[in-house]
């Protein structure tokens, strides 16, 4: 029974779209396009419809006392689980972990914005770790903005953990991940300060969400802002952000290619059917972020050469 519940949802095999791949790429593309024309005809931000407030500040209070509960209890049930489990696979600690952190998170965050901020387990610990000394190192934090590269690293090796590292959902690294990023946080955060949420991979994952949240969940109450005025931000992207969302796209990508029969044709038509898996996945996941990358970049280039703008 526990065998085939596991087949109907996918689970140990190997995809066969019944669709061509000219179908599903147009189909791909014409939703891309879609995108774009929607976001052309919407009006900009001065002409959107003020925030509305849908709650008051009682719900507030309330949405974040439970949200910060929930944070700190799925931090310490996922911390037992993977302790005392000591299970290998499938188990609670896993489950906890991409499920209910990862993919909760992200679902309530691309709802209510503002929710990431609420749920923190970290956050709640360094209320009680942090001295009222502790703030943000001026120097410290320009010398981070200048290392653009740790946002793209910093979730590719998230998605690597998860992905290629063979050991994402054992419950003993579970554990381990979840320690070294509490003594990251502990160490780091404070003396960050704002830069923190540039480099933090749980910061930009959820961030990204938000940015298509119709609701904000505010000191004052829950604020409803609408479907685009989250994604229509005039300031330029930092560069880490930017190349971090390339890096997300094919973190998603590989995760879905590599388990069709596309996917093992091609490594046995280059030679590479029986290399170590680690190995070709790693590669894999960065030149993946380049082909949603490259692509990307010409037509900012073409685009930027046709209206004469820099």
């Amino acid at each position: 029974m526990a065998e085939d519940i596991l087949l109907a949802h996918g689970v140990g095999r190997v995809y066969q779209s019944p669709l061509p791949l000219w179908l599903y790429l147009a189909g791909a593309g014409a939703t891309v396009a879609a995108s774009f024309l929607l976001r052309a005809f919407v009006r900009d931000t001065a002409e959107l419809r003020p925030e509305r407030k849908v709650a008051g500040a009682t719900f507030s209070i309330v949405a974040t006392r439970l949200l910060t509960g929930a944070g700190v209890v799925g931090l310490l049930l996922t911390l037992a689980a993977g302790a005392f489990g000591a299970d290998a696979g499938l188990g609670l600690a896993s489950l906890l972990f991409w499920v209910g952190l990862i993919v909760a998170t992200i679902t309530l965050s691309a709802i209510i914005a503002g929710s990431w901020g609420r749920i923190d387990p970290w956050s709640t610990l360094e209320r009680f770790y942090r001295t009222e000394e502790a703030g943000p190192r001026p120097t410290l934090q320009r010398r981070v903005e200048s290392m653009w590269w740790i946002a793209p690293l910093s979730i590719y090796l998230l998605f690597w953990f998860e992905l290629v590292s063979g050991v994402g959902f054992d419950s003993f690294w579970i554990v381990a991940t979840l320690l070294a990023y509490t003594l990251l946080v502990l160490s780091l955060r404070a003396p960050l300060g704002q830069v923190w949420n540039s480099v933090d991979p749980l910061a930009i994952l959820f961030g990204f969400a938000e940015r298509v949240a119709p609701l904000r969940l505010g000191a004052d109450g829950l604020h409803y802002r609408g479907w685009i005025r989250g994604l229509n931000e005039e300031r330029p992207m930092p560069r880490g952000l930017y190349a971090a969302l390339f890096v997300l796209l094919a973190s998603t990508t590989l995760d879905n290619v590599r388990e069709t029969l596309g996917w093992t044709d091609f490594l046995n038509a280059v030679g590479l059917g029986d290399a170590n898996d680690v190995l070709v996945d790693s590669v894999a996941l960065v030149l993946f972020s380049l082909v949603f990358l490259v692509p990307f970049l010409v037509t900012v280039w073409v685009s930027c050469r046709f209206i004469g703008e820099g």
